[in-house]
């Protein structure tokens, strides 16, 4: 995600794709934060907290 650039954008976990949709900076943030999240749970068994709790 880039701050200063119209259209944030997501890559996805093992894919060359990366999709451009339509969120705030603050959105892409959240959804980042989220998805690493549940990749580190299902994928290493860890947990990390962000301190957005």
């Amino acid at each position: 995600m880039h701050e200063s650039q119209k259209g944030s954008h997501v890559h996805t976990y093992k894919k060359e794709e990366v999709k451009r949709i339509d969120i705030t900076f603050q959105e892409a943030d959240k959804a980042i934060k989220e998805i690493s999240t549940r990749i580190l749970q299902e994928k290493f068994n860890e947990h990390i907290n962000f301190g957005d709790d």
